[in-house]
């Protein structure tokens, strides 16, 4: 039981929005004065005030003055979707985390689109960023699995080599290195190395700069020692599901139909 609630929470951590709380977030508008449009604020962890001309790794991305008619908003990069809000959701989150070095390096648009109540469309002014990673354009796993290799590439224009280390997710026990170059980086981890670890981190480094990737481990009922026949049930009398609170809506409307 205990392993089944370890694994559990490690699942919940990887679900977070990527939105660090900072005295002074950056905002991403179009250019202009006017502070009541809709914007983006972007967060990085660990910077008081990010750089949009230098936008690398993990950022936190939180939308602003949403439209008080607005009843869905969704953000883009160039033409890929990287989050939305959607008023009376469960969760109505304005704000998301993404990956900035899962696109190319350089000069990007980022653009908002809101939906009002009868389906009105507006497209927000564009806003210009730039994203320089040390990898871009990267395809990982999202997790990994010892019966599995680990896979993450990506391109690279850099000309010294790059220093790649697997370690415990306290960093001070190395399970695996190797040594890269060349324009296109592709690393293959043995799941065998792995072994009992539930969290774990990628660092990739060329001596200056430094891509660090916490990973978690797949989750498989096997491996907790589940069948078939077993279930995981997590219950909560105190939460209403959606099919719950439809169904009672119907209840109510027969009842007053009457």
């Amino acid at each position: 039981m205990k392993k089944i609630i370890f694994i559990l929470l490690t699942i919940g951590i990887f679900f977070l929005p990527t939105c660090y709380a900072t005295k002074e977030p950056n905002r991403l508008q179009n250019g202009d004065s006017n502070e009541s449009g809709i914007y983006v604020e972007f967060f990085k962890q660990g910077e008081s005030k990010p750089d949009f001309n230098n936008i690398s790794g993990d950022v936190g991305v939180v939308i602003r003055n949403i439209p008080s008619d607005a009843n869905k908003v969704f953000v883009y990069v160039d033409e890929v979707q990287i989050g939305n809000w959607i008023r009376d959701d469960i969760l109505e989150r304005e704000c998301f985390g993404f990956y900035s070095d899962r696109f190319s390096n350089g000069k990007h648009k980022v653009n908002l689109v809101s939906i009002n109540s009868i389906g009105e469309i507006t497209s927000h002014p564009p806003i210009d960023a730039y994203f320089k990673n040390l990898l871009y354009n990267v395809r990982y796993d999202e997790n990994f699995h010892p019966t599995r290799y680990y896979h993450y590439s990506g391109f690279y224009d850099g000309d010294k080599p790059l220093e790649v280390k697997l370690t415990n997710y306290n960093g001070d026990n190395v399970f695996w290195s190797n040594t890269y170059s060349g324009n296109y980086i592709d690393i293959n981890i043995p799941g065998s190395v792995f072994e009992t670890e539930q969290l774990c981190e990628l660092k990739i480094t060329d001596g200056s700069r430094s891509v660090v990737k916490t990973l978690g481990k797949e989750f498989r009922k096997e491996d907790v020692g589940l069948n078939d026949e077993n279930e995981i049930r997590l219950k909560n009398n105190d939460v209403t599901t959606r099919k719950e609170m439809d169904a009672q809506r119907k209840t109510e409307e027969a009842n007053q139909a009457k």
